[in-house]
């Protein structure tokens, strides 16, 4: 994870540095003072990229079973749990016993069927 970070805010930073010395190198300025800027620039947004980063992570954080859960519907979650399960369980099965090419078949009939009667 730590190397997304730096990787990330490397971006950033080189992102920055761009844009400033391409703003700057079109006004009659020393170059050293064109690079200085554009360094100074790049290195502040390096740094403001883990705080930026922070934010938008603790924005589009949700946290794991907790988004479902409210106080009407806590004494319900066993039901749910297996109700869920039960569904699950049931569209799997359906189709366990059948090959592909079953299936298929099954389709190519009731679509004939469908156009036989049109």
């Amino acid at each position: 994870m730590m190397i997304g970070s730096l990787l990330m805010n490397c971006w950033g930073g080189l992102i920055a540095f761009t844009i400033t010395f391409l703003v700057m190198l079109g006004r009659s300025i020393f170059p050293e003072k064109i690079l200085f800027t554009a360094t100074i620039v790049s290195i502040v947004t390096f740094f403001a990229m883990f705080l930026i980063r922070f934010l938008i992570g603790y924005i589009l954080y949700t946290p794991d079973g907790e988004e479902d859960e409210h106080p009407s519907q806590l004494g319900s979650e066993p039901l749910q749990d297996e109700l869920t399960t039960e569904r699950n369980h049931t569209s799997t099965v359906e189709f366990e016993d059948e090959s592909s090419e079953d299936i298929a078949k099954v389709v190519r009939t009731m679509l004939n069927q469908d156009d036989s009667d049109i």
